[in-house]
């Protein structure tokens, strides 16, 4: 029987492997700057330390090569980030449906549509980061050729004339827009329970945001 070898990473690759957590949070934290006038998803106090976080894993992440140490602080810190991004996320979605539904409320509609674009936006970028951690055991193990089974199977992966192929961080962006705006799997399948779990938790919230959220602004904004 022939025995699966790993191959070695680079610091190219494993560099390559890593920028997409910190390059997608800086965008959700630029994202939700450009729209100042919204209904808060964090405390004014909280925005300063949320960015110091995410630029203290930039940082982390220019030196996780250095050691296996580094890398698995790298990996519990980055994974801790994207939990953490992931409750505000529900939190944010949770507020502003009760302010909606509140009687007597208030909210204006450009406000309330400018925060559920940010919602959205970044329903779409927690979840694409989930499923590139999650899907055969990580970014890691994809790119050493011996992963975990898998949690998604993607067109690519059973096609026979690319054997070699392995999804990329754009793939599983790729799922996540689908699972946002089609509330169900398209071309790609989850295989396992938590790949489940995850697209439905991210299909329910895209749905509360678009139907209650932004249809609420567009019907006040009209």
């Amino acid at each position: 029987m022939a025995t699966m070898t790993t191959r070695p990473l680079s610091q190219h690759a494993v560099s390559a492997a890593r920028w997409p957590p910190a390059a997608a949070l800086v965008g959700v934290l630029a994202f939700g700057a450009m729209f100042p006038e919204r209904y808060g998803l964090l405390p004014a106090w909280a925005r300063g330390p949320m960015w110091g976080l995410v630029l203290g894993l930039i940082g982390l992440s220019a030196f996780a090569h250095a050691s296996p140490v580094l890398r698995r602080l790298e990996s519990r810190v980055t994974t801790g980030l994207v939990a953490l991004v992931t409750g505000i996320l529900i939190f944010g979605v949770v507020r502003l449906v009760a302010l909606v539904l509140a009687d007597g409320s208030e909210v204006r509609g450009l406000p309330l549509l400018s925060t559920g674009v940010t919602l959205w936006v970044s329903n779409l970028v927690v979840f694409s980061l989930w499923y590139w951690l999650l899907d055969r055991g990580g970014p890691e193990q994809r790119l050493r050729g011996a992963p975990a089974p898998a949690d998604f199977q993607f067109p690519g992966a059973v096609d026979p004339a690319r054997s070699a192929w392995t999804p990329q961080f754009f793939d599983y962006v790729f799922l996540a827009f689908n699972t946002s705006i089609a509330f169900t799997p398209t071309d790609t399948t989850p295989m396992t329970a938590r790949a489940k779990v995850l697209m439905m938790t991210q299909a329910l919230l895209s749905l509360v945001t678009l139907v209650i959220v932004v249809a609420r602004a567009v019907n006040i904004l009209d």
